[in-house]
């Protein structure tokens, strides 16, 4: 986990405590290691250091000549903040992940993103029409509610 990855992110702490599994006589520490990296200084590590990347990032960062993947983030595979473009890209290249989640969608009734399901946004491109777009902050908070109605019991 970096910082750089998003706000939320940014206000952890790279050396924490963590209370829940310190019992005991026992003390756990969570660490980040790379917490202060840039996304070039990770690259550049790897890099340097001959170390391939997972192969479903983007061409642009594999420094080997490697075509890559897809993805600027891993974990955007089947995370609810995944951007269309990533979404499209999970669809067309990692069908097995896109239908897990679509399945899910089509199972609960609830789907991923506020108002549209993932087949109506990977299906848009096809299209070539837009599903109804909500600025990145609303659809964040709408999607964490969303969430937390899914599977956070009260």
């Amino acid at each position: 986990m970096r910082a750089q990855e998003s706000p939320q992110r940014a206000r952890q702490k790279p050396w924490a405590r963590d209370e829940s599994l310190s019992k005991a006589g026992r003390t756990v520490y969570n660490w980040l290691p790379i917490f202060g990296e840039t996304t070039d200084q990770v690259l550049e590590w790897h890099w340097r250091n001959g170390v391939p990347l997972y192969p479903v990032y983007v061409p642009k960062y594999h420094h080997d000549g490697t075509l890559g993947g897809y993805l600027r983030r891993f974990s955007c595979r089947v995370c609810i903040l995944a951007t269309d473009p990533d979404v499209r890209e999970i669809h067309t290249h990692d069908r097995e992940a896109f239908d897990t989640v679509n399945g899910l969608e089509q199972q609960t009734g609830f789907t991923m993103t506020p108002g549209r399901s993932l087949i109506q946004i990977a299906n848009a491109q096809k299209e070539g029409t837009s599903p109804l777009r909500l600025d990145s902050s609303t659809q964040v908070a709408m999607r964490c509610r969303q969430f937390d109605r899914m599977f956070v019991r009260r």
